[in-house]
């Protein structure tokens, strides 16, 4: 089995072109990236208008908010990009509308802390450093 780790983008980014891992800039992504790293699995960040980002991506600064609803197929193909890459199993570490309404295959890291704020995500990150939560399952579109 192949997993890799998922984490949001930012709102917050860099002034200048740079590898995706150092554009976002934000205090939420920061914490995320240092738990990310800290696994040793192949990770990737998540945007809605690239999708999965590698972290050694070299990318612009941007502006495009996500919509207020996320298409269902839009999921889908974050799945299947996925599997194309070779990946059956993912901990997916993001929050609020980039958290799929169906996850065949993956851990949500956040299914424990289901609306709590963000303060207490954050701890989440710094508290599990190296630890990587199990996966039951296996990706499927």
């Amino acid at each position: 089995m192949k997993k890799c780790v998922i984490i949001t983008c930012g709102k917050n980014k860099a002034d200048s072109g740079c590898l995706a891992r150092d554009l976002y800039t934000g205090s939420f992504f920061k914490e995320a990236k240092k738990w990310a790293e800290s696994t040793g699995l192949p990770w990737f960040i998540l945007g809605f208008k690239y999708g999965l980002i590698e972290p050694d991506q070299y990318m612009e600064p941007y502006e495009f908010p996500p919509p207020k609803k996320i298409p269902l197929q839009w999921y889908k193909d974050i799945l299947q990009d996925l599997m194309n890459r070779g990946f059956d199993q993912a901990v997916y570490a993001c929050k609020g509308i980039y958290v799929p309404p169906e996850r065949p295959g993956i851990v949500w890291a956040f299914d424990q802390m289901k609306d709590r704020r963000m303060g207490f995500q954050k701890q989440w990150f710094q508290n599990n450093i190296g630890k990587c939560p199990s996966v039951n399952g296996v990706l499927q579109k």
